[in-house]
């Protein structure tokens, strides 16, 4: 069996940055690929104990089991798509997609696929549409075939216990595309994948931090009472601010929406409160206020800005997280540009009061602040 080159593996050596920093998030994250345990996978390693090992094993057999199909496909006429080829890059299995986003990979498949139309289709309709069903589910069913030395009948003649284990093939597989976490393009920089995995990657900040916490803040008010994960969050945050005795200074940007609705703002007082309650810092500023000292959409959390920083940033788009969303895990060019941005917003709201003009708008008491960065 040829050997896969876990050494330059991006993505596993992104999982031992992520051990490194002790989170719970990160301990067995490669546990959750139920394929790891399969027999033929074990079967392939001197030590079934040994995860690397393991991965090698499993990665090797995805891509013979790819390559026998591909073998298939090319001899087979009238093949338009290749199921081999699509799953191939949506699961990395080749070492040149390890620094790809998913993003890029689902673009990369919709180029090789040809729609309806007889044109190549967009990466948003290869997620939405063909991924699951059109692209790894035939190849689940490769898999299925090749791990297990077994036959399966026609697709047309499944009963329910084969069409059980099509099924259970396909979720092995999409944890095996969705557990790997993305490539880093530099050193001490990880990409953070989907909303989920964004407030998990924050949980670990606030854990880690021991001196200050900063945050720029997008989220509709209404998201923070209104989603429980959020809710959780911000809890946890609070409550390790009291434990901790940590410095947390939140910048929220004010939506229009916000002030002109009564139950909007009385969620902002109640936001406000909470953190005043735990001696927290909230400094209101209207979002297009902000658009010439922190880039548009994006948001931030900082940790230890003056030590050993962790920072996570990212854009936001719909509510869902965008393109630009990354953890840094010490000091860099990035962080730095991010915290000096943070200092001039929150000079521009000092130096113009638009935090003392939101709390009068809202009834508040208006705060004495201090104009150097904690």
């Amino acid at each position: 069996m040829k050997k896969h080159r876990m050494n330059t593996d991006a993505i596993y050596r992104d999982f031992k940055k992520l051990q490194k920093l002790k989170w719970n998030w990160s301990e067995g994250k490669f546990d959750q690929i139920e394929l790891l345990r399969h027999e033929e996978v074990r079967r392939q390693v001197a030590d079934p104990n040994d995860e690397e090992q393991l991965l090698e094993a499993l990665f090797d057999l995805l891509g013979e089991t790819r390559d026998q199909l591909k073998r298939r496909e090319e001899s087979e006429e009238g093949t338009v798509n290749s199921v081999a080829k699509a799953a191939g890059i949506l699961l990395r299995l080749d070492n040149k997609n390890d620094r790809r986003s998913v993003k890029a990979l689902q673009e990369a498949a919709g180029r090789i696929w040809t729609g309806d139309n007889g044109e190549p289709i967009a990466g948003g309709t290869v997620r939405l549409s063909y991924e699951k069903d059109h692209m790894l589910r035939p190849f689940a069913r490769e898999v299925l075939v090749f791990l297990d030395r077994s036959s399966l009948p026609d697709r047309s003649e499944i009963g329910a216990e084969t069409l059980g284990k099509e099924e259970g093939m396909l979720k092995h597989l999409r944890q095996v595309e969705e557990d790997r976490l993305r490539s880093i393009p530099q050193e001490g920089m990880l990409e953070v994948r989907t909303d989920e995995e964004m407030l998990e990657v924050l949980r670990g900040v606030n854990n880690l931090a021991t001196e200050s916490l900063h945050a720029v803040d997008r989220t509709p008010i209404e998201h923070w009472f209104q989603e429980p994960p959020l809710q959780d969050y911000l809890k946890q945050q609070l409550e390790l601010v009291s434990e901790k005795g940590l410095f947390l200074e939140r910048i929220y940007l004010v939506r229009r929406s916000t002030l002109q609705s009564k139950v909007k703002r009385n969620y902002l007082i109640k936001f406000i409160r909470w953190h005043e309650d735990v001696s927290a810092t909230v400094l209101l500023c209207r979002v297009e206020m902000a658009k010439n000292d922190f880039d548009e959409e994006r948001g931030l959390i900082l940790a230890d800005g003056e030590g050993e920083p962790l920072m996570v940033t990212g854009k936001l788009k719909d509510g869902e997280i965008g393109d630009d969303a990354f953890l840094y895990t010490r000091e860099q060019v990035r962080v730095k540009k991010t915290r000096d941005q943070y200092g001039k917003l929150r000079s521009r709201i000092l130096t113009h009061e638009y935090d003392d003009k939101l709390r009068k708008t809202l009834g508040l008491e208006v705060k004495v602040r201090g104009t150097d960065v904690h």
